[in-house]
């Protein structure tokens, strides 16, 4: 299971991070057939997690994704641990960016983390309405 956590600092400086306590092994569900974790999987992190960033800096309104650019820098394979953040760029009201970067965690050293990959996820957030009936997917999603 994945949870979403978001750290207290202001809107400006909020960070969004998707993480199994403490990590995420990558599993072979999410794994192209020769066991390298599938690009895919890697750009619906990134959407989530800027999309989830969008939704709770637009003050819980209905957000969509609008365009995803991800550049794969490493691979990741079964087994390994991998992290992900969520960094605004542009944390406007009606058009949001968010920076995401998945990272592979060192199973010998938590601290050493290598890029995955990178990505910017731009959200449109100037939907009409409220979102009440996501807000429990913020706390925790599977995927």
């Amino acid at each position: 299971m994945l949870l979403f956590r978001t750290i207290s600092t202001p809107i400006l400086a909020q960070k969004v991070s998707i993480q199994d306590i403490p990590n995420t092994a990558v599993t072979p569900k999410c794994c192209q057939p020769f066991g390298t974790l599938h690009g895919v999987v890697s750009a619906l992190i990134a959407e989530d997690l800027g999309s989830m960033g969008a939704y709770l800096a637009s003050g819980r309104r209905k957000v969509t994704g609008i365009e995803v650019c991800i550049s794969h820098l490493k691979r990741a394979q079964v087994g390994d641990i991998v992290q992900a953040e969520a960094t605004p760029l542009n944390p406007g009201t009606t058009i949001q960016v968010w920076e995401v970067r998945i990272w592979k965690i060192d199973s010998t050293n938590s601290v050493n983390k290598s890029l995955l990959a990178s990505s910017n996820v731009t959200v449109l957030c100037n939907l009409s309405g409220n979102a009440k009936d996501g807000q429990n997917n913020v706390k925790q999603a599977k995927l």
